[in-house]
């Protein structure tokens, strides 16, 4: 649908787009990402883990060099992130994932329709925001192995097969370039989901999320 309104009426989209009002960083439930430098205490100690894990593959490894880079000065580079405005950005969802979704099935159980729920989190920036945080938080790790590749291609092929004749949308070098750019957003957040989805219910009562224990609540992620 962006693809298709930035082409045929690229003012009006622009001016709606302008209208999005940020909840993620001012008053949104992620602000724990910058009052409590979530992200510069959550990364470093995962890629530190990761590298005690197996040091031989990852102590020099240059992707995780830049990823502790990243994660150094983590709240401005995942502004950044965020706040692109490449050819390739979209009216993103901003927490895209299937709990977020309504599937309907046909009589052989297979989804034939989608409804997106709870958009409180929109915004305007790359695709690779929404396709990277759904890809992360809704496959394994085998999955993205094995699959990665034919995970686009569906991605591409779908979108081409959405937009009218005469449409002009992004291919697959296009998609992956992107992906390789902004995908770190999928990565931070799931640094944080990922803790909340793995908890035992006894250890941390997520309900108690709130601006007064905003700090006790952080460090019983910290915990898990």
């Amino acid at each position: 649908m962006s693809f298709t309104a930035k082409q045929n009426n690229n003012k009006r989209f622009m001016e709606l787009m302008d209208d999005i009002k940020e909840t993620q960083w001012e008053d949104g439930t992620d602000q724990w990402i910058v009052r409590l430098n979530g992200m510069k205490k959550f990364g470093p100690r995962d890629i530190n883990r990761l590298i005690k894990r197996n040091p031989e593959k990852y102590h020099n490894n240059v992707h995780v060099k830049k990823l502790l880079e990243f994660f150094s000065d983590a709240d401005n580079n995942l502004r950044r992130t965020m706040n692109t405005r490449s050819p390739l950005s979209v009216l993103c969802h901003g927490d895209f994932c299937r709990n977020n979704i309504l599937f309907k099935y046909n009589d052989d159980n297979r989804p034939i329709a989608t409804i997106l729920l709870d958009h409180t989190n929109i915004r305007y920036g790359s695709l690779a925001l929404d396709l990277s945080f759904f890809l992360f938080l809704n496959t394994d790790r085998q999955l993205r192995l094995n699959r990665w590749d034919q995970l686009l291609d569906v991605y591409c092929e779908s979108l081409a097969a959405s937009v009218p004749s005469g449409i002009n949308v992004p291919d697959r070098k296009s998609v992956e370039a992107e992906m390789s750019k902004h995908a770190v957003y999928g990565l931070s957040y799931i640094s944080f989901f990922l803790r909340t989805m793995m908890r035992d219910e006894n250890e941390l009562d997520m309900n108690t999320f709130n601006q007064n224990n905003m700090e006790e609540w952080f460090e019983g992620l910290m915990s898990l």
